[in-house]
C-alpha cells in the first residue's frame, strides 16, 4: 500500500528552516500500517532536508549555513529526499529528533514537499502457501 500526501509551506526571502514533522508523522498514522517506510520528497530546486536535534538551534544553524548558500555548496549538502523506516506507527529515529525542510532559495515563495508511506506487505500466516509456494522463491 502507498499513500501520498502534498504539502505546501511558505518561505521566506532567507534562508528558513521550516519543522515539518508533525506533517510526516500525520501522513504516517494515516497510512494505517503498522511497520513501513516513509520517504519525504522536495520536488523543486532550492531547498533540502535534515533530521536535526532540538539543541541544534535555529538560529544558529541558519548562522552557519548562510554563507554555504552563496557558494552552492549547501545544494550539495541537503538532500532533496529522505527515508526513514517505521515500526509500531513511529519513526526510527531518536523521539527528540524533528524533520526540517530547509529552503535556501532567496524568492519567498511557497515551497512543495510530498510525503509517501509505504507499507510493508504482510508475510503469509504460517503453514500456507504465499505467491511462490511454501518456503519461498526456488533457490538455485
Amino acid at each position: 500500500m502507498i499513500l501520498l500526501k502534498n504539502f505546501f509551506v511558505d518561505a521566506t526571502k532567507g534562508l528558513d528552516l521550516l519543522k515539518i514533522i508533525h506533517e510526516v508523522r500525520r501522513v504516517v498514522k494515516e497510512g494505517n500500517t503498522e511497520n513501513g517506510s516513509v520517504t519525504i520528497v522536495i520536488p523543486n530546486p532550492g531547498a533540502g532536508l535534515a533530521v536535526l536535534d532540538p539543541n541544534d538551534k535555529p538560529e544558529d544553524l541558519k548562522k552557519t549555513l548562510e554563507p554555504h548558500v552563496a557558494s552552492g555548496l549547501i545544494k550539495v549538502l541537503l538532500p532533496k529526499t529522505l527515508t526513514l523506516p517505521f515500526e509500531k506507527y513511529k519513526m526510527l529515529i531518536e523521539p527528540w529528533q524533528e524533520v526540517f525542510l530547509i529552503d535556501y532559495d532567496t524568492s519567498g515563495r511557497r515551497r512543495e514537499f510530498k510525503v509517501q508511506v509505504e507499507a510493508e506487505t504482510p508475510a503469509p500466516a504460517a503453514g500456507k502457501k504465499g505467491p511462490m509456494g511454501p518456503g519461498g522463491p526456488p533457490r538455485g
